[in-house]
């Protein structure tokens, strides 16, 4: 027997209601203080996490005599999507407690979040990804800093972020029906949300990339693809009619993520070194506290290590896009290309230009390695003179970036100019 069916399907069953408001009782016990029960929120949580998975995985009863008796269950994804939302109430109050980091709370959220995403399209519902999206970026908000400042309790949870951002954006499921302007445009704007977590802007209330040095080099090394992944226009000139991978304002977000790694101030030897990791004085590497030797070589990405990873796939993804801009502008003849193309490789040539201004800011931790890479895009940037002729925004951007080379002259002339004064003085 079901008890208290409803004809609507916007409402939970008076029975769910009652169990969320049973648990939101038991939890103001919970959180007070001396609360003999507080031992027991981890549990609490956990619960209110099975609940939510009901939504993609819905509870199945054995006895099933006609189809009225399914009505039980027809509001159970509300009922799911409420306990995600409970899940992030509780943990945002939470989220402190010591018994909430000691039991690792933090990962389980994650985990349960990481399901609805990564089946994004294939939910039952298409409410349920976004709200886990968003549920998700809530969360790494508050848990990012404690996982931060106590790792120990937090090792497994490094690469579930990195594999459900992954996960998320590259998502292989397709919508049933095709997406109208305003839908992709939104779903494109929950992607770009993922993104803003990663940026180093100073203003950001994660920062994830400016401890960079304190968290696992795989997991560094994951995001930097995955922001090299994103960054790459996803436009198919063949696709006339499904246009759900033309995620222009994703790619314009993931190219300027790589471009404030790479000009981080926050990390002032970023383009000083092109060593890898494993090339680095041990005591440097040692320097990382709370760690075994070989565990910190395992965990910690050197800023300059980081700094010249996000420096050498951007540099390579301005040349891709350069190069495809060249050929295709040339093909194209007397035509405009589209706007996205055009805005991505204004991008592009505005990098340029503030990769080699940065320079300037670090002339005495010269990198030859980097001074090299640079140099070897000019004659690129000399081929693409005749193919922006049919843009003036893209031929000035081009100008600037072209006439910015003569600070690269003139950082090797201060350079040799500073080698001879030490010859001379010796």
């Amino acid at each position: 027997q079901v008890p208290f069916i409803l004809s609507s399907a916007n409402d939970i069953t008076p029975t769910l209601e009652a169990v969320l408001n049973c648990v939101r009782i038991i939890y103001q016990d919970m959180v007070e203080t001396g609360s003999l029960l507080r031992a027991a929120l981890p549990d609490l949580i956990r619960l209110m996490l099975d609940f939510t998975t009901f939504a993609i995985h819905p509870p199945v009863t054995e006895y099933e005599p006609n189809n009225a008796e399914n009505k039980g269950v027809q509001n159970m994804v509300l009922f799911a999507e409420l306990s995600l939302r409970t899940v992030v109430e509780f943990y945002a109050s939470t989220a402190h407690f010591q018994e909430i980091v000691e039991s690792v709370v933090f990962v389980d959220i994650v985990k349960c979040f990481a399901q609805p995403m990564e089946l994004k399209y294939q939910c039952p519902s298409q409410s349920t990804w976004k709200a886990a999206a968003s549920a998700f970026v809530t969360v790494l908000r508050l848990g990012f800093p404690i996982a931060r400042q106590q790792s120990r309790y937090f090792h497994s949870v490094w690469p579930l972020i990195a594999d459900t951002i992954d996960h998320f954006l590259f998502n292989n499921s397709r919508p049933s029906c095709p997406l109208n302007a305003d839908e992709r445009k939104k779903h494109e704007f929950i992607d770009c949300q993922l993104i803003e977590l990663i940026k180093t802007e100073k203003k950001s209330s994660l920062q994830m990339l400016p401890y960079a040095s304190v968290l696992p080099a795989d997991f560094i090394e994951k995001i930097i693809d995955i922001l090299n992944r994103g960054s790459i226009s996803t436009v198919d000139s063949s696709d006339v009619f499904d246009t759900y991978a033309q995620r222009a304002e994703l790619s314009k977000v993931c190219f300027e993520a790589l471009l404030s790694m790479s000009q981080n101030e926050e990390q002032p030897d970023i383009v000083r070194s092109t060593a890898s990791a494993h090339f680095l004085n041990e005591s440097v590497i040692d320097d990382v506290k709370g760690e075994s030797g070989n565990e910190k070589r395992r965990q910690c990405t050197p800023s300059s290590s980081l700094g010249t990873s996000a420096i050498s796939s951007l540099l390579a993804r301005c040349k891709e896009v350069m190069l495809s801009f060249a050929r295709d502008q040339l093909n194209a003849g007397q035509l405009r290309l589209s706007q996205e193309r055009i805005v991505e490789m204004m991008s592009v040539l505005h990098a340029v230009t503030t990769l080699i201004n940065g320079l300037v800011r670090h002339v005495d931790n010269f990198n030859l390695e980097f001074y090299r890479e640079l140099v070897n895009l000019y004659p690129i940037l000399v081929d693409c003179v005749a193919s922006t002729k049919a843009d003036p925004q893209v031929e000035h951007a081009l100008i600037t970036a072209l006439k910015s080379y003569q600070i690269l002259l003139l950082l090797n002339v201060h350079k040799l100019d500073k080698e001879w004064h030490q010859l001379a003085n010796s």
